[in-house]
């Protein structure tokens, strides 16, 4: 269990550019023929892609994060627990001194394809001593699908259709697509959903 979970903070750097659905696809999981619900159907499809993310623990478009925590975790990996990790590109720390280091890869290992991912030194080297103070280390890594999982592209079209079939909802889900989407969720989450 890695305790440095309540310091920790992640910060998308390059942000998603790219849908994980376009307008057309919302069109027809709706059954609309005209385009005057686009920008509707466009702000629906933003808000079920950020609600997927957060509820999966999964970036489901390709984005840069940076990742800032307090110190180092002592004999403990850095876990990456927002996937998918494609790669570490920089690890950088306020030293002792005051003054911001980058931290060279060859010092470490990122093991990307575990779940969460994680970074621990190479063998035979330390984490580098560092201040203790908030955002002290930064881990910035591109994460995410260039092409979603198709699970989490019908989460996606679920929560699209029932926000517009019911737009004056009272902001839960009913049991059965509570259900669907939660189900959806499990075969891409990150963590136990």
């Amino acid at each position: 269990m890695n305790r440095l979970r309540d310091f920790e903070t992640h910060v998308v750097t390059i942000a998603p550019t790219a849908a994980v659905i376009d307008v057309a696809a919302a069109r027809r999981q709706c059954r609309v023929d005209h385009h005057d619900e686009d920008s509707v159907l466009s702000g629906f499809i933003d808000a079920a892609t950020e609600m997927a993310e957060r509820d999966s623990h999964c970036w489901l478009r390709a984005v840069t994060v940076r990742l800032q925590l307090d110190k180092f975790p002592g004999d403990q990996p850095i876990e990456l627990p927002r996937g998918p990790v494609n790669a570490v590109s920089s690890i950088t720390y306020v030293d002792t001194n005051g003054d911001t280091t980058t931290w060279g890869s060859s010092n470490y290992l990122a093991d990307v394809s575990s779940i969460p991912g994680r970074i621990e030194p190479a063998y035979g080297i330390a984490w580098p001593s560092a201040r203790c103070q908030p955002g002290s280390v930064r881990v910035t890594y591109p994460a995410g699908y260039t092409t979603p999982p198709r699970v989490a592209v019908q989460a996606v079209l679920l929560l699209v259709g029932h926000w517009y079939a019911n737009r004056e909802s009272e902001g839960f889900l009913p049991d059965a697509v509570s259900m669907a989407y939660w189900a959806l969720l499990r075969n891409f989450s990150r963590r136990p959903v």
